[in-house]
This record gives structure tokens, C-alpha cells and sequence, in this order.
């Protein structure tokens, strides 16, 4: 509910940013500089999607507490 319009925010190393797709749906999407471009596992995503935004506030902030394993997406 709280993502009602696309909000992008910049850091020193990372772009972090949400778009709403649908009333009850939104992309989030984090570009953050890691040394040697790692792959992260899928069962990975969301415990570092947690780590990387807690110091964000507004929506971004409001996204992580809302953030659960239900919010992912399975890969295809």
C-alpha cells in the first residue's frame, strides 16, 4: 500500500528503488557495488535485500518491514 508511485534512491554505492506494477504488487530493485559481481542464490536474496536497507527511510524503509519470503518471486 505504500508504494503508490516509482521512488528511486542513491547512495555512494547502491541504487535502490521501488515501482508499483498493481494495487497489491511492486518491483523492488537494488544495483549495489559488489567487488567481483557475485552470484547471490536465490534462497539469499532476502536476507541481503534486509541487510542492504535497513539505513533507508520513507517507503523504502516501510518495503522492509513488509518484506517476507512470500514477497519474493520464484525463479523461473
Amino acid at each position: 500500500e505504500a508504494v503508490t508511485s516509482p521512488e528511486i534512491y542513491f547512495g555512494s554505492d547502491y541504487k535502490v528503488g521501488v515501482n508499483p506494477c498493481s494495487p497489491d504488487q511492486m518491483y523492488l530493485f537494488a544495483n549495489v557495488k559488489m567487488p567481483g559481481n557475485p552470484h547471490i542464490p536465490y534462497d539469499e536474496l532476502l536476507p541481503r535485500m534486509r541487510e542492504l536497507l535497513p539505513p533507508l527511510a520513507g517507503t523504502i524503509r516501510t518495503v522492509h518491514d513488509e518484506l517476507s519470503v512470500r514477497s519474493l518471486r520464484s525463479p523461473a
